[in-house]
């Protein structure tokens, strides 16, 4: 005898013939259920408050003293074979103060060190407001020795500290020696380098006419100069490199738009290399900040250029 099926219920369409009905849940399910939900809840609540305060740490505690060392080659027409590979590192905008920290500035002489620099240059702002208490952190820049010297500029910071005080700081606590609208030769083996310090610009101490007098129009240059929108104004040639800082890059630089906020004078060429006319320009981000001490996308920098042969 066959089977008899008991007619399908039309008012119950999703009862189909031969197919069970699904069991409503049990309490201890909708518990289960419940806790499920509960521990993925507070899992994302966590995660996003970590995200939250790893983006207020970043900017303020780990970027700032996230040292990164450029490295960029310079080439220079008819350079001659004793300057084939001279190492030049450029340190800019130190800003002791209540932001600056004896470990990273430690740190910054170590890297700097590490780069077998010929010859190291300093381009201004050593300090933010004053000197103050800053003496026993200006001595570890002790550590800074290269066969070709240590130069430096003063920045606009150190102008409105008091030029001569924080001149004579620098002298006094560190190996830098500063030009102020100057220029020294540097012998390098059977050639001369010409070194160039122009002072600040901003608070208008700048005389490049000073400073330039005497150097050869065709001699090789390096151009110490605290601003860097003032390159344009400044007689460059293919055989010259301009070194600025002052910008700081902007401190924070939005992905796909930049810098917000940038100084008088560094509105233009804010960060890294340029080419001007035939010759170079370099701005650094230098190493401290200025209120409010963030860094975003902008970490703190110390460039070694190397200087190659170039086309004429």
């Amino acid at each position: 005898m066959p089977p008899v099926l008991e007619p399908q219920n039309p008012q119950n369409k999703n009862n189909r013939v031969g197919e069970a009905r699904p069991a409503s849940p049990t309490f201890l399910e909708q518990r289960m259920t419940r806790r499920t939900f509960l521990r993925k809840l507070v899992s994302g609540m966590a995660l996003a408050e970590g995200t939250a305060l790893l983006a207020t740490l970043y900017p303020l505690f780990l970027e700032p003293h996230w040292l990164d060392v450029s490295r960029v080659r310079i080439p220079i027409p008819g350079l001659p074979s004793d300057m084939e590979g001279l190492r030049v590192v450029q340190f800019s905008d130190v800003h002791l103060g209540p932001y600056m920290y004896a470990p990273f500035l430690r740190w910054v002489v170590r890297a700097i060190m590490a780069q077998s620099p010929d010859l190291i240059l300093f381009t201004g702002d050593m300090v933010t407001r004053d000197t103050d208490a800053d003496a026993g952190m200006a001595r570890l820049l002790r550590g800074l020795r290269a066969r070709l010297g240590v130069w430096g500029v003063l920045g606009n910071h150190d102008h409105w500290a008091n030029p001569e005080v924080v001149h004579a700081f620098i002298e006094q606590h560190t190996p830098i020696r500063v030009l102020r609208n100057e220029h020294v030769p540097i012998r390098v083996g059977t050639h001369t380098l010409y070194l160039v310090g122009v002072d600040d610009a901003w608070v208008g101490a700048d005389n490049p006419e000073r400073a330039f007098s005497g150097v050869p129009e065709e001699a090789i240059r390096i151009v110490m100069m605290h601003e860097p929108d003032a390159v344009e104004w400044l007689p460059m040639t293919a055989r010259t490199l301009q070194l600025s800082g002052h910008s700081h890059g902007g401190q924070i630089r939005l992905p796909l738009i930049g810098p917000p906020i940038l100084p008088y004078l560094a509105r233009k060429y804010d960060a890294g290399l340029y080419r001007i006319g035939h010759g170079w320009l370099y701005t650094n981000r230098g190493l401290g900040m200025i209120s409010p001490p963030i860094r975003f996308n902008c970490r703190p920098e110390v460039t070694l250029f190397i200087f190659t042969r170039g086309a004429g």
